[in-house]
């Protein structure tokens, strides 16, 4: 929590700094930066799932706010434009591959019995999340825009309250019958990305 609150504060600041670099820079920083912080380490868990432990990448990308930092520059890029080249359809697949690939993993994890939840750092949660983040800033006519507009601008105080609704909500997901994996924070994870990326269209 306060680590995210210290990413939100700042975010005025890290608008003004960004404002002074080409896009194109911020992009191929932005893939690097990617590559380091979800592969590497989901590479890691894949091998330790399997047998093969104490495989570990020393790296650190605290300075740039972590895998925080990549959700919230992906957002300001695509406010950028810089993944307009890309068809909807293509976003669409890659936003419906990544949820499944999602639900799999985890399902596969409670299978083999390794301990392993769904986070932020996991690479399909991003790419999942990114890819519904840049089809809906496509849209022309959006339902409720005042509310839409209304939520995407005060979304740090979203935050904030967001599990004044989400904990009294997990006993009635608990009690569905449903297994492990699909009753967990997976979904609540990925909305709550979506909505990291949304607080980026007031960069």
């Amino acid at each position: 929590m306060p680590m995210i609150i210290g990413m939100y504060l700042s975010i005025p600041f890290v608008s003004a700094a960004l404002e002074r670099f080409d896009p194109k820079t911020i992009y191929q920083a932005t893939i690097v930066f990617t590559l380091l912080a979800f592969l590497l380490p989901f590479i890691t868990t894949v091998m330790a799932m399997h047998g093969i432990q104490n495989v570990n990448i020393q790296y650190c990308l605290g300075f740039s706010g972590g895998v925080y930092g990549i959700y919230i520059i992906l957002g300001y890029l695509v406010k950028k434009g810089l993944f307009k080249k890309y068809s909807s359809g293509k976003l669409g697949i890659l936003a419906i591959v990544s949820f499944l690939i999602c639900v799999v993993f985890q399902y596969y994890s409670f299978i083999k019995g390794y301990d392993f939840f769904l986070w932020y750092e996991f690479p399909f949660v991003l790419t999942g999340s990114f890819a519904l983040f840049e089809l809906c800033s496509r849209m022309d006519n959006v339902r409720a825009y005042p509310l839409v507009k209304f939520l995407s601008k005060y979304s740090f105080a979203v935050f904030l309250v967001h599990n004044i609704f989400r904990l009294p909500l997990l006993p009635l997901v608990v009690l569905l019958p449903y297994s492990e994996p699909v009753k967990s924070n997976n979904t609540l994870d990925f909305i709550d990305n979506l909505q990291l990326h949304c607080y980026c269209n007031n960069l």
